[in-house]
């Protein structure tokens, strides 16, 4: 008779369909297809359906029960349109065609088991903290999950002789913020993120990147505290355009002209306006479509590493079609719905102190 007090389980972890040997290829179209039917989406009404998904807020954190078919289906849709890695992406368009567009049925449980694995892949490692004490989510090397009990967790904090020497390399090499070019209360922050419960994850995607540490400089980028905390909620990225690095914004609907998004905009272009003169910028020129990103340090091979850019930017684009966002696990009230006056508020506060910040700093400078 065996002792229960002594027997161990392995969590149970989800698994993709795996095709026959003898299946024909895949094509995007035949995983959208059937990622829709099983969310109950008509094929007809896909395009429709991602215009009123990127216009429909789900819960910020991933709370399965609460997001819509039109959240779930946006979540797996940004999967197969914005995964960087076209070997990754084809493995995803494989794995998803044969799970969904299968006979199997899922139960409740088994799809949340599924929904957080990807979560675990391509939202969490991108955002401040950690949501979970542990994850089984294994590497993107494969579409099988296996706990990560094995591999070595990476443990850091800020006052780390490691992150400590990341911040000042950063420091040295952007001297002020990247985005908003702030030179008030700046972060070293990661691209791939320090996440001690999905250490596989990280592991692979820093392989996939080149790179060893989550504190290569080559992993960070210097921001201000108000474009840090969007930056890790998903709402900004700095994008690679013809090998030139350029600021964004995520435009959380599919309107050019929506009033919040052209708000910022505005914001960001004005303040940095403002800022260039005084600072490393004065022969920059922003278009509201377009606001490069400068690096006083010459020294390319110590830039920001394309590919963790890319990834991050894919976090932000898929987080978008699912209608959600990023945020702090502090900010977060359990599975209560956020309070969004007090959070506009808040933002609002914090918006009109940098404001004032910049405004006294401009007269300081005349």
């Amino acid at each position: 008779m065996t002792d229960d007090s002594t027997t161990t389980t392995t969590p149970t972890v989800f698994e993709f369909s795996q095709p026959p040997p003898d299946a024909p290829p895949v094509t995007f179209e035949m995983a959208r297809n059937a990622v829709a039917k099983f969310c109950g989406i008509n094929v007809c009404d896909i395009d429709r359906a991602l215009h009123q998904v990127a216009s429909m807020p789900g819960p910020r954190k991933p709370i399965w029960r609460k997001f819509g078919k039109l959240n779930k289906f946006g979540f797996l849709y940004g999967i197969l349109m914005h995964t960087p890695d076209k070997e990754w992406q084809d493995t995803y368009i494989r794995g998803f065609y044969w799970t969904f567009g299968s006979n199997r049925l899922m139960e409740k449980e088994e799809e949340e088991q599924c929904l957080n694995l990807l979560y675990a892949r391509f939202i969490q490692p991108f955002t401040q903290h950690d949501t979970s004490g542990s994850s089984n989510a294994s590497s993107h090397g494969s579409l099988g999950s296996t706990p990560n009990g094995s591999s070595t967790p990476i443990k850091s904090n800020a006052t780390d002789p490691t992150h400590s020497n990341f911040s000042t390399a950063l420091r040295k090499r952007d001297v002020v913020c990247l985005i908003c070019w702030g030179s008030q209360a700046t972060d070293a922050a990661h691209l791939i993120a320090q996440k001690s419960s999905i250490p596989l994850v990280i592991e692979k995607l820093l392989e996939r990147a080149g790179m060893r540490s989550v504190f290569q400089v080559q992993n960070g980028v210097l921001l201000c505290a108000r474009c840090h905390i969007l930056f890790d909620a998903l709402e900004q990225y700095i994008d690679v355009v013809d090998g030139r690095l350029i600021a964004k914004i995520v435009n959380r609907t599919n309107d050019p002209n929506d009033k919040e998004y052209l708000r910022d905009l505005e914001y960001l272009t004005v303040i940095r306006a403002i800022r260039k003169k005084y600072q490393h910028h004065a022969d920059i020129t922003d278009s509201p479509s377009e606001m490069p990103v400068y690096i006083p340090l010459d020294d390319e091979t110590t830039h920001p590493n394309h590919t963790a850019l890319a990834f991050h930017k894919a976090a932000c684009l898929i987080w978008k079609l699912a209608g959600a966002g990023a945020v702090n696990e502090d900010d977060w009230s359990g599975d209560c719905e956020d309070d969004v006056e007090n959070r506009l508020a808040m933002v609002a506060s914090r918006l009109e102190d940098l404001l004032k910040t910049s405004t006294v700093y401009v007269e300081e400078s005349k």
